[in-house]
């Protein structure tokens, strides 16, 4: 069995529960409760099942830094950043990813699926994932249609003419179906025919029912567009030797363009500055003499080698292990920042009147973004050259580095404006115990040094007070100064009595 390229889409969202949507946002992100019943179909593997996953794992974790490990491996501790969860059927029989593509030239592409895992984070993150294989279509174009069709995950445009048929004649699969899952098989097919003018933001039915599966409560929201982002190493000899022989004319050539960008025609670039200017930004040229060749953009992270055994057993093993682990580290990171940036709108829209609540939930919302800065957000994971390098151009290409910046500078002038609020109320507060306690304390300090027992002191004494409070209160118009003063006034009338009975006896 001949392995001609491999593929990784990578689906990251943002989640939410639909039993949590009134809880604090550390609550709301919370990954300690999905519990999978017996019956279902993910299962929680923070441990490889074979010795061939044991060894790759060793590897990975030498690879990066210790500190790290916590936001990359599900590994037993007191507060886990991430859930690991993966589909039983793949370990127990044959499953495939199929394309239908009609565009150009009609053909289906049946991929072996190794592996489809979903990776929750505690920032309210998740990324399905899906492993593929190929071992049917040796031929460059090909690699290029599989990567362009397969990674759709809703219609990123409806033909004027022809509708979704029109669609599916471009850029759009006929369809994307998963075989081998246990359920109903048409839960997994999306042909897109169900799509209208009102359908914004749904992914394919396919990438629902997987997510449904695991938890019928989790609601997900993408944070790409209609693409998955894609990871894939492509072996062949003969661009190997172009990249080792003629690399900047290989370099610069639509082939590569194609396949560094996923574009399944002609290179969608049509001018050569702007094309040999955006290529030599995302592609990684340290290994050029052997052959080989990288690329990141915010779609992609992609791989030429020659078609050698070590490539198949070693480089393929590092980029789908290693090199995949930093593209969802900065896929989660970006998606992150996004989650917290709906999250300082929602708080925003919070009326002053619920202060309490605004603050509460600014403190909270500060809390975990701290956390994500010391645990998640780091600015570099490994001490190897290449790791550090290549993932300095992930987090530019996602331009990680700006956003966060931004995020920062918008939960700080939230965490002001929230302070500020506070002072406010705390200011109040103090004014109106000062106004109260001027009416009250004086009057009072004159009875107690009054002949009691002679009305013509007491009795003006402590109805003008009361009648001072009584007129603030109806006059005040904001309702937490009338709440103030009448809850004094209601003292005054306490004191008035207690004062009436003293006489009395």
């Amino acid at each position: 069995m001949s392995l001609y390229s491999y593929h990784i889409f990578m689906f990251p969202f943002t989640w939410e529960m639909a039993d949590r949507k009134e809880m604090p946002f550390s609550e709301k992100t919370s990954i300690e409760n999905f519990n999978l019943s017996e019956y279902s179909s993910w299962e929680n593997i923070a441990t490889p099942k074979s010795d061939e996953y044991k060894r790759e794992l060793y590897n990975e974790k030498n690879f990066f830094y210790p500190f790290t490990h916590q936001v990359l491996y599900d590994d037993s501790c007191a507060e886990r950043i991430i859930r690991h969860f993966e589909r039983k059927e793949p370990y127990q029989k044959e499953v495939t990813y199929n394309i239908h593509v009609v565009s150009g030239r009609e053909q289906l592409y049946s991929l072996h699926i190794r592996s489809i895992s979903l990776n929750l984070y505690g920032t309210g993150v998740g990324v399905l994932q899906f492993y593929l294989e190929n071992i049917k279509y040796p031929e460059l174009d090909d690699i290029l249609r599989i990567n362009q069709f397969g990674r759709r995950i809703y219609p990123p445009f409806i033909d004027f003419e022809k509708g979704i048929p029109g669609t599916k004649n471009v850029e759009l699969a006929d369809f994307i179906a998963i075989e081998g899952l246990n359920g109903s098989p048409v839960a997994y097919h999306e042909d897109f025919t169900s799509y209208h003018t009102d359908s914004f933001w749904k992914p394919a039915c396919f990438i629902k029912q997987l997510i449904k599966d695991f938890s019928e409560k989790m609601i997900p929201r993408p944070v790409v567009d209609d693409r998955m982002f894609v990871l894939c190493w492509y072996g062949n000899d003969n661009l190997s030797e172009n990249i080792k022989s003629t690399e900047q004319s290989f370099k610069n050539s639509d082939d590569w363009y194609r396949f560094l960008f996923v574009d399944g025609g002609g290179a969608t670039c049509q001018n050569d500055a702007l094309k040999e200017k955006l290529i030599n930004e995302h592609t990684y040229q340290r290994w050029q003499k052997t052959g080989s060749l990288y690329g990141c953009t915010r779609y992609s992270t992609v791989f030429i080698s020659d078609y050698s055994d070590y490539a198949k057993n070693v480089l393929l093993r590092t980029f789908r292990t290693m090199y995949v682990r930093m593209a969802e580290l900065s896929l989660v990171q970006r998606a992150s920042i996004l989650k917290f940036s709906e999250q300082v709108t929602t708080i925003s829209d919070l009326k002053e009147k619920e202060t309490g609540k605004l603050v509460s939930s600014v403190s909270d919302l500060y809390r975990q973004y701290i956390r994500f800065i010391n645990k998640v957000y780091f600015s570099e994971i490994t001490a190897q050259e290449q790791g550090i390098e290549i993932y300095a151009m992930m987090k530019d290409s996602m331009k990680i580095n700006g956003q966060v910046k931004e995020l920062d500078e918008q939960i700080e002038e939230l965490h002001s404006y929230v302070s500020m609020v506070e002072d406010q109320g705390r200011n109040t507060n103090i004014e109106m115990l000062t106004i109260i306690s001027s009416v009250i304390i004086i009057p009072t300090l004159i009875v107690a040094f009054a002949d009691m027992h002679e009305k013509k002191y007491w009795m003006p004494v402590v109805l003008v007070p009361i009648a001072v409070i009584t007129v603030l209160s109806i006059r005040n118009k904001k309702p937490e100064r009338q709440k103030v003063l009448m809850i004094y006034g209601v003292f005054a009338l306490v004191f008035l009595l207690l004062l009436i009975l003293t006489l009395i006896n």
